[in-house]
């Protein structure tokens, strides 16, 4: 990746950013989004841990209220998380072009495979095939989640005009390699029916957990190399996502259902990237924000019956679950009232427009399609063992499909990416 700057032109919404602090969002809310926060949560719960708890059941918090309480937070959070990257790459008719491996062939491909999984085991062939592309699902997120930290780590250290020489970054890409190694094992060790891969995985995975305390010894290197380079502390924007993958894996290691809760720590770090991105898009476009506001309504009218409309949704855990993203979608759309009756302040209308729509598109994705179409395949249809394929196959499909997009969008080596996140930073 290139360390070399690249700035836009000034505009007169980004003028008067010119003189501010160099920051994604601030040095202080890029320190706590970015790992910070989800560093002060996690080592509290690697020390005092969860009392009662089995470390061996990995969705032991998937039920009851906590249950409740993390399916509301991933709904506010995690899907949107999802959304946005898709709405990154389908915006336009532009982006669909440019990325049509992301927007096109490899979610045709994606949906083929896993249709045949769908289809080999409603037919009583074999599950296997559900199972594997479920595995290279999980696989795949390890390469997500230590891609997103090297990213925000490039990042900062760029917005630090102190980006990483070649041997620094080998030393760092090298720790998390490491610990993506470490997640695939941790992965293997809680699939079943992979056979012996499986047991031999197992056996040896306590011995496997050491290596994230090697990784942190061998990044540790990478960091020493650039103290003694720049003459100081590297900034702690730049070294705290590191940290926090690493509390993340220790608490997996240790609790493997904390998993739902890296997956809101990772929402959380990617959220103001995108929401960046949009703002200088949206500061250096002129146009008027009424078609986000329209879509912003739209989706909020949608969200009424998809929601609370649908007969099997309404006990009361799940209308607790879903009150929470709806009403925050209703107080959304009468600010966007507001705001546009008054007619002014058209940048905070359409990232505000932008972040209904992802909030409905999200839980749409992962609600809708999943609930529905299983349930129609094992209602309507008389198929329980398609339904139960497709409710795994569907957020198999969506992760790979996310996974692939972010690796595609998100490459600081990428001209108009650089241009696009950087816009608001003076030379």
């Amino acid at each position: 990746m290139s360390s070399e700057q690249t700035s836009a032109p000034a505009t007169a919404g980004s003028a008067s950013m010119r003189g501010a602090r160099r920051a994604i969002v601030s040095e202080e809310v890029d320190l706590a989004l970015c790992g910070g926060l989800s560093i002060a949560v996690f080592i509290p719960m690697l020390l005092l841990g969860f009392p009662g708890a089995d470390p061996l059941e990995p969705f032991h918090v998937a039920s009851g209220r906590l249950g409740a309480d993390l399916l509301v937070w991933t709904a506010a959070l995690n899907f949107p998380h999802f959304f946005a990257s898709y709405w990154l790459v389908y915006r336009s008719k532009e982006t669909r072009l440019l990325h049509k491996w992301a927007s096109i062939y490899l979610p045709c491909l994606v949906a083929l495979v896993c249709g045949m999984g769908v289809f080999l085991s409603a037919s009583g062939i074999t599950g296997l095939g559900v199972g594997l592309i479920a595995f290279a699902s999980g696989c795949y997120l390890a390469w997500h989640y230590t891609g997103q930290s090297w990213g925000m780590m490039s990042t900062f250290a760029i917005i630090e005009r102190t980006p990483f020489t070649a041997d620094e970054r080998r030393w760092l890409r090298s720790s998390l390699n490491i610990l993506l190694a470490w997640h695939v094992a941790w992965g293997f060790d809680l699939t079943s029916g992979l056979g012996a891969v499986h047991d031999a995985v197992h056996a040896v995975f306590p011995l496997l957990t050491s290596a994230i305390g090697l990784a942190f010894a061998v990044g540790s290197v990478g960091f020493i190399k650039m103290y003694r380079r720049i003459g100081r502390i590297p900034a702690a924007r730049i070294f705290v996502p590191w940290l926090a993958i690493h509390c993340w894996y220790a608490l997996m290691a240790r609790y493997p259902f904390c998993i739902i809760l890296v997956q809101l720590a990772h929402a959380i770090q990617y959220l103001p990237f995108t929401a960046r991105l949009e703002l200088n898009r949206a500061r250096a476009d002129a146009a008027s924000p009424r078609r986000y506001v329209i879509g912003a309504v739209v989706c909020f009218v949608l969200a009424i019956p998809l929601f609370f409309g649908v007969p099997h949704l309404q006990g009361k855990f799940f209308y607790w679950v879903n009150a929470a993203p709806v009403s925050a979608m209703g107080l959304s759309v009468v600010l966007l009232g507001t705001a546009f009756v008054v007619r002014r302040h058209a940048v905070p209308v359409r990232m505000l427009s932008l972040g209904v729509v992802a909030l409905v598109g999200g839980c749409a994705l992962f609600w809708f399609l999943v609930v529905f179409v299983s349930q129609a395949l094992g209602s309507l249809l008389s198929l329980p063992p398609a339904a139960a394929a497709t409710a795994r196959m569907i957020p198999a499909f969506l992760a790979i499909h996310h996974y692939f997009t972010d690796g595609v969008l998100w490459k600081l080596s990428n001209p108009q990416v650089r241009r696009d996140l950087f816009a608001h930073l003076e030379p």
